[in-house]
Formats: structure tokens, sequence, C-alpha cells
């Protein structure tokens, strides 16, 4: 039993809900109540609100007192009034749930940066819901009669109606207020079709009536909208395909969202490609309605949309622009100069738009190359080029600042070993996945004139084992005509700037003698053209009878006059010394350089001259052999020589026993070992040939006399066999029988060998040949025990005699 009432929240106070008593009286009409005395005990009717002792009303919970402050009830009449304000919505509130639960249905790639909402639950305030939308507050009323112990508690029950005194709202995450705004950060790859939850809105409101939202897009009027309804549309969050053939202006239709249903919930649709380089930020408003309401009734949430960048753009080059760029470059240039900045761009942004440059130096060509232009596209990935280059590290001419592009010289540069110098550029950025590109460079080196030029002298005759003098000696009766050396000139320079000529002009020396006395004698220095980069000169002697004719005797007379003058024990070797400058100059710009050598020409007596063999030493590698060994060799001298005398001795005592095996023949010194040749006997060894001029004017006492080296080495042959030592032959080995109880301690085991053998002695042969030819192999090749037994009195032993054959090879 109990009595309920149907009020709609927001009434006003005061407002008359029912009275009380008239209803508890209707619902007890046919009830008594009992009232006791200590005399009688009576039944009697309710008819007046003065019957009552307690007329009382009370929260159904004693936990929610606060409920009973809604409500006032008059005790003199029994009217129920509305005490203060009751908010559906704060005594009833419905789960409000996060639209974001709906989940992407095309793909992941947007992630949603929210203050999203949760659920809000109230007190449960002793409220019962009795039909889907109803609200009941329960109460309890208490009566009892005067002079009655009889008290009755009646539930009341009150249903609170919703009314539409709410507007939709974006609630903020844990919070009953307004939500500022909304962020949306998407890839610019996100495939098209992708669904992204948007917030929704909530009418707080109960009835289905009082809480369907309109949902609808806003775009910023100060941008183009046409950008914004191209790109994006609102949807709801179902799996419904989303198809906007119908809407010809790409502008998507405003659609009716339940509010308490979450799979009508907005969801954001991408309906055209992102591109991060054209925009990074959309701001977009989503407005929610209730149908049929102004738009100042609506909720109005700010979107921003952030675009992420992904690395879809290849980096640029700005210059240079040539695909196959070259430049010329000085090779006098210092180290650290710059070279050449390469710049380039990549229009993506952070990571993935640092730009990294490297370069790759590949070999270096002297030859001048065409240089070809090709129409491709100079962006092409360098994993396109990685294998049309036949790349080298090992030369680092140049280096690149990996942070800014420039290219500055590593390593001086030198014209002359290298005219072009051909490098790859790289550039790559630092995104995921990476993209590189890749140019080629080339260098022409451009040469100065820094060389001067190079003389070398090439003596020829005996001269030129003077190396380390620049005195040429010549004989007093050297023919017209004669070579008497080489000069050979380079310039390290290129073109004209490596181009030498050369002119000689002559001194007196230390100026003992005039050389203008001696003009009949004359050294031309000729051109005999250029060998490569190289200059070729020759000395070439002209005497006086193809100079002027009229001085046929002047070199001969001068020369004579002074041998006749001097006595023969004060005469002297040396005619006359002097000095040929040689001066080579190249044709370089802006000036020529130039190179000087002074070069000594003595003239000799001719029987002073130098007498030499054609070589400093000889060396032969003869082959050991018990057989003679014959026409080894035959050493020439340098010049005419009417007469020799020919003789070999050793170097020194410890060569005697080689070069003793030695036999020359002393007129035409021709080398030959008439016993052959013994390696063991030795190995190597050094001798001194010897060639004396014999001299048939007996007026010259002193003779000419030339020495050269032999060096000699032996190879071995295998010609000698292993000997063991005598010992071993004369005596052999002992061996004693095993006895267990005897002390064997003179026999020695092996350990190591698992068949229990031990050893009884060890040969030792030698071989006299050297390497492999000298290595012992020994073999046991057969064993014979003879039957006889020996007696031996001084030890008391029976002996049995083994004989081992042991084959060595």
């Amino acid at each position: 039993m109990f009595i309920s009432y149907r009020i709609k929240e927001e009434l006003p106070n005061g407002t008359l809900v029912g009275n009380l008593f008239n209803d508890v009286k209707t619902l007890y009409e046919k009830f008594k109540f009992t009232i006791s005395s200590s005399l009688t005990t009576e039944i009697i009717t309710l008819h007046s609100i003065k019957q009552l002792r307690k007329f009382e009303l009370n929260p159904y919970d004693l936990n929610s007192k606060e409920i009973s402050d809604y409500f006032k009830l008059d005790q003199q009449t029994g009217d129920l009034f509305v005490q203060n304000r009751i908010d559906y919505e704060h005594i009833c509130p419905k789960p409000l749930v996060h639209s974001t639960s709906s989940i992407m249905t095309s793909s992941s790639s947007a992630s949603l940066s929210s203050k999203g909402l949760s659920i809000i639950n109230s007190k449960n305030h002793g409220l019962l819901h009795l039909s889907r939308y109803d609200c009941l507050i329960k109460l309890i009323l208490f009566v009892s009669l005067n002079n009655s112990t009889d008290e009755r508690w009646i539930p009341i029950m009150i249903y609170i109606e919703d009314i539409n005194d709410n507007r939709p709202k974006f609630i903020e995450l844990n919070s009953s207020n307004a939500f500022d705004y909304f962020n949306v950060t998407i890839k610019e790859n996100i495939p098209l079709g992708t669904r992204i939850p948007l917030m929704k809105a909530y009418d707080l409101d109960t009835m289905e009536k009082n809480a369907n939202i309109l949902y609808k897009l806003n775009y910023p009027i100060h941008d183009n909208q046409t950008d914004y309804y191209r790109v994006f549309g609102l949807v709801t969050c179902s799996t419904d395909e989303y198809n906007d053939n119908n809407n010809n202006n790409n502008q998507f239709k405003d659609r009716l969202i339940k509010g308490r249903s979450h799979d009508d919930s907005p969801c954001l649709i991408i309906k055209d490609s992102l591109d991060y380089e054209m925009k990074q930020y959309y701001s977009i408003e989503l407005i929610a309605c209730e149908s049929g309401y102004s738009s100042m009734d609506c909720a109005i949430l700010p979107i921003k949309i952030s675009i992420i960048d992904i690395n879809d753009n290849k980096p640029k080059f700005i210059f240079p622009l040539e695909n196959y760029y070259s430049l010329n470059i000085s090779e006098n240039l210092p180290i650290g100069t710059l070279l050449l900045k390469i710049e380039a761009i990549d229009i993506d942004s952070g990571e993935n738009s640092r730009l990294t440059y490297s370069l790759t130096q590949n070999s270096f060509r002297k030859k001048l190359v065409t240089m070809e232009t090709n129409n491709n596209d100079n962006n092409n990935d360098y994993s396109n080029n990685d294998n049309n280059h036949n790349q080298s590290n090992s030369f680092n001419q140049f280096i690149i600042n990996p942070n800014n592009g420039e290219i500055r010289l590593n390593q001086l540069l030198h014209a002359h070993v290298t005219q072009q110098i051909e490098i790859i550029v790289h550039v790559n950025d630092n995104g995921l996945p990476m993209h590189k590109i890749s140019k080629t460079i080339l260098f022409h080196i451009i040469d100065i004139n820094n060389h001067a030029p190079k003389i070398q002298i090439k003596k020829i005759d005996c001269n030129k084992f003077n190396i380390e003098s620049n005195e040429i000696k010549i004989s007093n009766k050297i023919e017209s005509g004669s070579y008497i050396g080489f000069i050979v000139v380079s310039d390290a320079d290129l073109g004209q700037n490596g181009q030498v000529t050369c002119h000689q002009k002559f001194e007196d020396y230390n100026n003992h003698n005039n050389w203008k006395e001696y003009s009949h004698f004359k050294i031309n220095l000729i051109n005999n053209g250029q060998i490569s980069s190289q200059y070729l000169y020759t000395l070439q002697v002209i005497r006086d009878e193809y100079i002027n004719n009229e001085n046929t005797d002047l070199f001969h007379s001068k020369i004579n006059t002074s041998i006749n003058n001097q006595s023969e024990t004060n005469f002297t070797q040396k005619l006359i010394s002097f000095i040929m400058i040689i001066t080579c100059k190249d044709h370089g710009s802006p000036s020529f350089l130039t190179t000087s050598i002074n070069l000594i020409i003595t003239v000799i007596d001719y029987r002073y001259i130098d007498l030499c063999f054609e070589q400093m030493n000889y060396e032969l590698i003869i082959e050991e052999s018990n057989q003679p060994l014959l026409h080894l060799l035959q050493p020439q001298l340098i010049g005419i020589v009417n007469q020799l005398n020919f003789n070999i001795k050793p170097k020194n005592n410890q060569y005697k026993i080689g070069c003793d095996q030695l036999n020359i023949n002393q007129f035409t010194g021709e080398l030959s070992a008439p016993n052959g040749m013994d390696r063991e006997k030795i190995s190597y060894f050094i001798c001194i040939l010897i060639a004396k001029e014999i001299n048939n004017d007996h007026l010259f006492k002193q003779n000419r006399i030339a020495h050269t080296e032999l060096i000699i080495n032996i190879t071995d042959i295998n010609d000698n066999e292993p000997t063991l030592n005598n010992d071993i032959l004369l005596y052999g080995f002992t061996i004693y029988e095993w006895d267990q109880y005897h002390n064997n301690n003179e026999i020695e085991i092996d350990l190591n060998n698992q068949t229990n053998s031990y050893i009884i002695g060890y040969l030792n042969a030698i071989d006299l040949d050297d390497g492999i030819n000298g290595t012992v192999i020994y073999r046991l090749a057969q064993i014979t025990i003879e039957k006889t037994i020996d007696y031996r009195n001084d030890t008391n032993q029976y002996l049995i005699k083994i004989m081992i054959i042991i084959i060595m090879i």
C-alpha cells in the first residue's frame, strides 16, 4: 500500500503536489485505528487531521536526508508543496559515455588527443526507475493518532517527469565543464575513407524527444572552404560505407544522431588526400543542435586537425642544377679552400627534411672527357647509380661538410698527376624510409707554372759509374761526332707551361785554362725531340776539322806543345778542363722558370782514360755439378782496347775456396769451372775480375787496369746420401729382456705410445745437401733375429743379435 504522485521537474517553489491527509484517509478509510488506554481499547475512524498525534514526512533512506528538502508538508492541512528546485538531471542523471569509444573503421593512422568523457554517476538518493525515463523519489510518511500507540508507515512515491530544459553540450573528461577544444592528429598518408571518431555532444535531458541532436561541420570563413569540403565529411561512426555520390558540391549533409545511441556518434571521414606540404593544420567546428531550435541553443566544439608529415618527398638539388657539373680549379689552391657549395632542399619537415651530404670520389682520369648532358631527372635515387662507377675511396682529395654541403680541398692538387677528378655527391634526408639523390661533379685541374724544369745527366762509357760527380772525362783522341752523354729534361707542368728549350755555354774551370784558345774543340747540345713528357738532348763532340779547315792542327799542336814541354817524370794526364753550363727554361706564364746545371768536361790524354768493364758487377747463379762448367761468362770492357790480360782473385780469404774453382782465359776473359762446382764446399762467394791493358809504348810505363766484382751463388742438387754416425754402425743398441721382478731403470718407456713399446735408441743421420734435399726420412725395412746365443762372462748375460735394416731417404 502506497501513495504516488507524478510531477514535472523545475516546478516553482510552493507548487502543490497533493494533500497527503486526504490521500491517507482515502487509503485507510476502511481501516480502523486502535486507541488503547488503561481501561478500554477503542477502534476509531480517521476523519480529521487533528486526530493525528504524528504526521511526518521522512526520507526513505536515512543516508539521503536531502531528498526531503525538496518538499514541505503542511501539518495543519496535509498539503504537500514543492519546497526547492527539482532538477531531473541532478536527481536521476543518465550515464555519460565518451563517444570516441567508437572504432575507426578504415585505418588507425589517426590518433586522438582529446579531453574525453567518462561515466558520471550520482548518489543513489533512494530513487527507483520504474520505466525507461521515470525518476522516482521515495519518501516515508509516519502517521499515528492521539493517545494511540498504533503507528503507520506509508510509502510516498513521487514520479519526476523530464522536461526539455537542457541543450547539447560537449562535456570535459571527469568534469561537467564544457569542452574547450578537440585535437585530431593524423598522418598525411591516411587512407581515404578513414573514419575518425569525434567528441559526442550530450543533452542531459532523458526523454528521447528532448535529446535528439543534429550534428554538422562549420568551416572558417577566412579559409578556402572548398578545400575543407573536398577533404572532410561528417558521418556516423557506424559500419555503413560513406557514399557522397549524390552530393555534387562535395558537401556532406547534416546527420541526425540520437544522443542515447553510441553507434550514432559523429565521425570525421577523409574524403580526399592530404598533403602536409600544402597545409599543416585545419580548424573546423562541430556544431550540435537540438532539432527545431535556433543556432543560439547549439553547442560548438572547436576541432584542430594537425597533419603529421611523412617522408614522401625526395631531396632536390638547387645548385648546381646540371646532372653532370664541371668546374675548373687551380692546382695551387691551399688545403681548406672552399671549392663549391652544394645546395639542396627537402619540402618535408623535421627529420624528414634534415639533409646530410656525403661524397664518393672516383678513380683519377688523366685524359679529358667530353661533357654530355642527359635529360634524365637529376633527382633519381642513388641506388640506380651505385653500379655505374668504379669507386675508389683511397683518394681523399676533397671533403664535404655533412651539414651544409660545402666541398673543400683536403689534399694538395697536382695537375701533372691527374688533370681531372670526378666525385659523386650524395644528399639524403633523415626520415624513414630514407631518400637519397646524387650528382656527379667533375673537377678540371688547371695547371700553373709552378715547376721548374728538371735536368738529369745520363753518362755513357766509364763515366756512367761516377754517379756522384758532374764530371765527364773524354779522350784527347776522341773522334768528331762522338756522343759523350745524354741530357733528359722534364717539367711537371702541363701544356705550354711544360714545354722546355735548352741551350749551353762554356766557361773556364777555376781560370786554369783559357777555353777560348780551344775554339777548334766544341761540344754541341743536340735536341733529339720529346719522348712522352721528357725532352732528350745528346752531347756531341765536334773536332776542328769539321768546324774550320784552317785550324785543323790547332788542337793537336796545343796538346803536343804541352806534352813536349814536360819531362817524362812531370808528365800530367789532364790537358784541359772547362765548364759546360746547360740552361733549360719552360714557356710558362706569367713568367718562365729556368734550371741550370754545371757539367765539367775534362780532356785527358787517351792513355789515362779510365778502363772499365761494361758492368760494375756481375752476378751468376750456377747449379752445382761434378762435370765441367764451360762458358759461364765472358765480360766485356767499354771502348776499344788493343790487348788485355785478364785475371781473377777472391775478394777476401773466405771466398778463396770458391774462386779457386774458377778458371779465366787471360786473353778473352771467358770464365769456366773445369772441375765443376760443389755447393757443399761453398755456396756463395765474391771474386774480383781484373783486366789489365798491355801497352807496347815503351816510353809510357803506366798500364790501365779495370776491376769489377763477380758474385756467384751455387744452387744445390741432391747429390749426397744420408750417412749414420760410426758409433751406431759399430755398436748398435742394447735391449734388455723385460722382467717384472728386475729393476728396469735402464728402460725408457714411451708413455705416449699406446702399444706398450719403449725407446731403445736414436738414429742420427746427416745429409750434406740443402733444404728438402738434406731432409732425412727413416723407414724400417727388415728385422732379422739370429738363432745363436752368445754368453758374456763379464756381465753374466746371454745375448741375442737382431739385425735391423733401416732405409734412409
